[in-house]
C-alpha cells in the first residue's frame, strides 16, 4: 500500500509540477499577420524587435511595420482675418511655426495594439525577453526569455514558439 502511495505522489510530482512555455491556440488565422514593438524605444529594446523581426521574416511569418510610437506636436501663431478690402478675401488665415515642437513617446504599450491591424503582436525588450499577445483578445499567449546563438541569431528558438502557437506548420526541413 505505502509503495502505491509513494508512486501516485511521485506521479503527481512528475506530471502535476511540469511547466510549459505555450498554450495551444484554436482558430489561428490561415495566413497570421505578425508586428513586433519594442517594450521601449531604448536603443536595446530596438536591436531585439530587429532581431526578432528577421528570425519572423526568416520563418517566413508575414510581418508588417509597427505603429508609430513617436508623435510630433506642433503648435503655429495662427491669425485670422475678416474681411480684407485690398484682396476681396474673408476670412483669410495665416500663420507660423512656433518654437515649441514637443515629440512626446507612447506611454503605455498597450495603447498600439489598437493600432494595427496585425493578428499577433510581438513585444520585444532587452535582453531576449518576448512576449506575444493576440491582438483581438489581447490575450498573452507567450511571455519568456528565447535563446539566440552566438552571433544573435534567434531563429530556432523563434520558430519552435512559432510552431508550438500554431502561427507556422511543424515541417522539418
Amino acid at each position: 500500500m505505502i509503495k502505491k502511495f509513494l508512486l501516485f505522489i511521485f506521479a503527481v510530482l512528475l506530471f502535476g509540477c511540469a511547466t510549459t512555455r505555450f498554450i495551444v491556440l484554436r482558430d489561428v488565422p490561415k495566413n497570421p499577420v505578425v508586428t513586433v514593438i519594442p517594450a521601449t524605444m531604448d536603443k536595446k529594446d530596438l536591436e531585439v524587435a530587429d532581431e526578432v523581426t528577421q528570425a519572423l521574416i526568416n520563418n517566413r511569418v508575414k510581418v508588417i511595420e509597427r505603429p508609430a510610437m513617436i508623435t510630433q506636436t506642433t503648435k503655429a501663431n495662427i491669425k485670422q482675418t475678416g474681411w480684407n478690402p485690398d484682396t476681396g478675401v474673408l476670412g483669410a488665415v495665416t500663420g507660423s511655426g512656433a518654437k515649441g515642437e514637443s515629440v512626446s513617446q507612447i506611454g503605455d504599450i498597450v495603447e498600439l495594439y489598437s493600432k494595427t491591424t496585425a493578428d499577433y503582436i510581438f513585444i520585444a525588450q532587452y535582453p531576449n525577453k518576448l512576449k506575444i499577445v493576440k491582438r483581438d483578445s489581447n490575450e498573452i499567449l507567450f511571455s519568456d526569455y528565447y535563446k539566440s546563438d552566438e552571433r544573435g541569431n534567434a531563429r530556432a528558438d523563434i520558430r519552435e514558439i512559432l510552431v508550438n502557437l500554431g502561427i507556422i506548420p511543424d515541417i522539418k526541413k
